[in-house]
Protein backbone atom coordinates (compact mmCIF):
# COMPACT_ATOMS: atom_id res chain seq x y z
CA UNK A 1 0.00 0.00 0.00
CA UNK A 2 0.87 3.70 -0.79
CA UNK A 3 2.50 5.72 2.14
CA UNK A 4 1.79 9.05 3.58
CA UNK A 5 3.48 12.20 5.81
CA UNK A 6 1.40 12.86 9.00
CA UNK A 7 2.86 15.97 10.49
CA UNK A 8 1.43 17.35 13.79
CA UNK A 9 2.51 20.72 15.23
CA UNK A 10 1.74 22.63 18.22
CA UNK A 11 3.73 25.75 19.38
CA UNK A 12 6.79 23.69 21.30
CA UNK A 13 6.97 20.93 18.78
CA UNK A 14 6.41 19.15 15.68
CA UNK A 15 5.88 15.62 15.14
CA UNK A 16 6.96 13.88 11.39
CA UNK A 17 5.77 10.53 10.75
CA UNK A 18 6.50 8.78 7.03
CA UNK A 19 5.41 5.76 5.89
CA UNK A 20 1.95 6.58 7.39
CA UNK A 21 -0.89 3.64 6.13
CA UNK A 22 -3.82 5.14 7.63
CA UNK A 23 -5.24 7.97 9.96
CA UNK A 24 -8.18 7.81 12.00
CA UNK A 25 -8.86 11.47 13.65
CA UNK A 26 -12.02 12.55 15.18
CA UNK A 27 -13.10 15.71 13.57
CA UNK A 28 -16.17 17.84 14.48
CA UNK A 29 -17.88 15.60 12.68
CA UNK A 30 -17.15 12.40 13.39
CA UNK A 31 -14.49 9.69 12.57
CA UNK A 32 -12.56 10.34 9.83
CA UNK A 33 -10.20 7.62 7.87
CA UNK A 34 -7.38 9.20 5.58
CA UNK A 35 -5.59 6.72 3.34
CA UNK A 36 -3.22 7.60 0.33
CA UNK A 37 -4.50 9.83 -2.07
CA UNK A 38 -7.24 11.36 -0.23
CA UNK A 39 -9.23 14.27 -1.81
CA UNK A 40 -8.04 17.67 -0.68
CA UNK A 41 -9.99 18.17 2.92
CA UNK A 42 -9.86 20.84 5.93
CA UNK A 43 -11.69 20.30 8.97
CA UNK A 44 -11.78 21.15 13.10
CA UNK A 45 -10.73 18.09 14.85
CA UNK A 46 -11.81 17.32 18.49
CA UNK A 47 -9.10 16.70 21.42
CA UNK A 48 -8.60 12.90 21.52
CA UNK A 49 -6.55 10.16 20.15
CA UNK A 50 -5.29 10.54 16.47
CA UNK A 51 -4.18 6.38 15.27
CA UNK A 52 -1.92 5.93 12.76
CA UNK A 53 -1.32 2.72 10.85
CA UNK A 54 2.46 2.24 9.55
CA UNK A 55 3.84 0.87 6.71
CA UNK A 56 5.21 -2.17 8.59
CA UNK A 57 1.59 -2.91 10.61
CA UNK A 58 2.01 -1.06 13.52
CA UNK A 59 -0.39 1.69 15.43
CA UNK A 60 1.08 4.35 17.18
CA UNK A 61 -1.63 6.79 18.99
CA UNK A 62 -0.88 10.58 19.46
CA UNK A 63 -3.23 12.71 22.25
CA UNK A 64 -3.98 15.74 20.54
CA UNK A 65 -6.14 18.88 21.63
CA UNK A 66 -8.55 20.81 19.37
CA UNK A 67 -7.23 21.98 16.27
CA UNK A 68 -7.58 21.98 12.76
CA UNK A 69 -6.30 18.87 10.39
CA UNK A 70 -5.51 19.57 6.11
CA UNK A 71 -5.21 16.65 3.84
CA UNK A 72 -3.47 17.89 0.50
CA UNK A 73 -0.90 16.01 -2.02
CA UNK A 74 -0.32 12.54 0.92
CA UNK A 75 0.71 15.21 2.80
CA UNK A 76 -1.64 15.57 6.12
CA UNK A 77 -1.02 18.55 8.80
CA UNK A 78 -2.96 18.47 12.63
CA UNK A 79 -2.44 22.10 14.26
CA UNK A 80 -3.07 21.95 17.71
CA UNK A 81 -2.31 23.39 21.10
CA UNK A 82 -0.67 19.93 22.84
CA UNK A 83 0.53 16.60 21.20
CA UNK A 84 1.36 13.75 24.00
CA UNK A 85 2.68 9.99 23.16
Amino acid sequence: MSCYTLKISSPVQTLTIDEVEKTIVRSIAGDIGILTGHIPYASAVKAGKVRCTLSGGEQRDIEISDGIIKVKDNLVTILTQTISE
